[in-house]
């Protein structure tokens, strides 16, 4: 079968979207398929880009292939016969982030939009022939597009490659550094923690303000003993073994729609995490195999050293969350064949 990826594309912009997509060609391939991956170049300068974007999508035609599966808005717009979607994120900035931060404002222009991306999603998504969604996505397509989507998880890569060596003094967050990670939240929880544990940062920078004030923060408190940073795209080996002496993981998002990558390598690792209430999916998601605090550093602080000072318990907790993520049969296998279906 030949079959079309397509995704839009923020250039240098590389994360979980990219890896994910990127593995499902490969495994496509694995399984003798014919899989081509096309980006179409989109911008985040709403002002200048956005209704360009829209209007290029929809002339695209790609039925020359067996198979069209789509991602993101506005690329699940593009013409095809046999269309599958599996919506890693609806364009939120004109639903439920409308006025608020990290979305489009309440003005004439922002109005413009908001009507555009609503008016599309309403005539594309009931065209598709299936919609998968990770996780809290659905709900959002049900809320503000009347559109009921099966949950499908990205599958972990190499989680085979996962494994648990120590359980150790430090808390891991890897991520890209922006604001929508808010490691900056997790920099000031270290400010209030009482015990020796000490957090590990790793991920490329895509916000050089907030890097600056970070760095900033950490030499007023006298953070940088407490603290490491290492602000670079960090190799999958290093990746895996930090996590293997790990004490915990830690993510904290805002409201984001899947549980993130971030859950899984912690619970392949045999380790908890540590998210909070308003991180969206990974709070749903995680149940009793987290710890969920308030968005606060000193909530946020109050977990951490909970888990330096009851060691047996981080040990349950991991031991808890590999048994529940090695049951949900989030797989390749399982993933192309409800996809190709």
């Amino acid at each position: 079968m030949k079959i079309a990826l397509f995704v839009t594309a923020i250039p240098f912009i590389y994360g979980g979207t990219e890896l994910v997509i990127e593995e499902l060609k490969e495994q496509l391939e694995k399984r003798e398929h014919t899989a081509n991956v096309f980006r179409l170049p989109s911008s985040d300068d709403y002002e200048t880009g956005i209704f360009l974007d829209a209007l290029c999508a929809q002339m695209l035609n790609f039925d020359d292939y067996d198979m069209l599966i789509s991602f993101k808005w506005p690329a699940y717009l593009a013409v095809h016969r046999q269309k599958k979607l599996w919506i890693f994120h609806q364009f939120r900035q004109v639903y439920d982030l409308y006025n608020k931060s990290f979305g489009i404002s309440d003005n004439d222009f922002g109005n413009a939009i908001k009507e555009m991306v609503s008016q599309t999603d309403c005539v594309a998504l009931p065209r598709a022939d299936k919609i998968f969604a990770i996780s809290n996505t659905t709900k959002r397509l049900k809320e503000y597009s009347g559109i009921d989507a099966q949950i499908m998880h990205c599958p972990l890569l190499n989680c085979e490659k996962y494994y648990k060596k120590l359980l150790g003094d430090y808390i891991y967050y890897p991520s890209r550094i922006d604001r929508f990670k808010r490691q900056m939240l997790a920099v000031e929880a270290m400010r209030y923690v009482q015990s020796d544990v000490k957090l590990v940062l790793d991920g490329k920078i895509g916000d050089d303000f907030l890097f600056d004030e970070i760095q900033s923060y950490m030499e007023k408190y006298d953070l940088s003993d407490k603290i490491t940073i290492n602000a670079v795209f960090v190799s999958e080996e290093d990746k895996i073994e930090r996590y293997a002496n790990c004490l915990a993981g830690l993510y904290l998002p805002i409201d984001e729609d899947s549980p993130g990558f971030i859950t899984f390598e912690a619970f392949y690792s045999h380790k908890t995490i540590i998210t909070v209430s308003d991180s969206g999916g990974v709070a749903d998601f995680t149940g009793d195999n987290a710890l969920i605090a308030d968005p606060s550093p000193q909530a946020i602080a109050e977990k951490i050293d909970f888990l330096y000072n009851n060691k047996d318990t981080a040990e349950k907790m991991g031991q808890r969350a590999y048994n529940f993520i090695s049951q949900l049969n989030v797989n390749w296998d399982e993933t192309i064949k409800r996809l190709l279906a």
